[in-house]
């Protein structure tokens, strides 16, 4: 688990498996990134897989929201990731 920093300094969690390619695995509403593992871990040879827990959920759930739109502020954490892992 690698611990990632927001742009409000949050710290938000993010589980990483595998190597090669990078492939951003985005969690849907109420799922933690544990989620995909059976799906992501028999291509873990051939690609590294990036999986957020977005705030709220997993071992991210007790960062706040720090916006109103709880879909501008998983959008903002997206880019944080993003940015992170370039």
């Amino acid at each position: 688990m690698t611990i990632v920093k927001m742009r409000d300094n949050a710290p938000l969690h993010v589980r990483t498996i595998g190597r090669g390619q990078p492939v951003l695995m985005l969690p849907g509403l109420g799922m933690n990134s544990n989620q995909w593992l059976p799906f992501v871990l028999p291509y873990s040879r051939q690609f590294r897989f990036i999986m957020p827990d977005f705030r709220g959920q997993g071992r991210s759930k007790h960062i706040a929201f720090n916006q109103s739109d709880v879909f501008q502020n998983h959008m903002e954490d997206t880019q944080d990731v993003i940015r992170h892992f370039a």
